[in-house]
């Protein structure tokens, strides 16, 4: 995903730019598929009962946070510093992510008290 962000500050041609965004994309969708099942398995598997109520609950007004908030955002971006800087923003959010997940995250939990 990092490549193909850095691909969209080169001034490539038209079919280049739409296959780069394509494949943006469907590795996003790809991507969020594999996710939401697993997000689900896991709270299903290894919350209790109230938890599982909660952490489904918070997933979804954050996921509707994110699909009301994202384009408002994404635009001002966009009209502000041109089509490149909502891609490099979320390629910039990705490689963070990936930083700081092994850091932040425990390598083994206890979920059941």
């Amino acid at each position: 995903m990092i490549i193909l962000a850095y691909l969209m500050v080169l001034n490539l041609p038209a079919w280049a730019f739409y296959l780069v965004v394509f494949s943006m994309r469907l590795s996003q969708g790809f991507s969020t598929g594999i996710m939401m099942t697993l997000l689900y398995s896991m709270m299903v598997k290894h919350l209790e009962d109230g938890s599982q109520i909660f952490a489904m609950n918070l997933h979804t007004i954050s996921s509707g946070l994110g699909v009301m908030l994202g384009p408002v955002i994404g635009g001002y971006f966009y009209r502000e510093f041109g089509y490149q800087a909502p891609f490099l923003i979320v390629a910039v959010s990705c490689f963070l992510t990936c930083a700081f997940v092994p850091i932040l995250v425990p390598s083994k939990v206890d979920f059941v008290h």
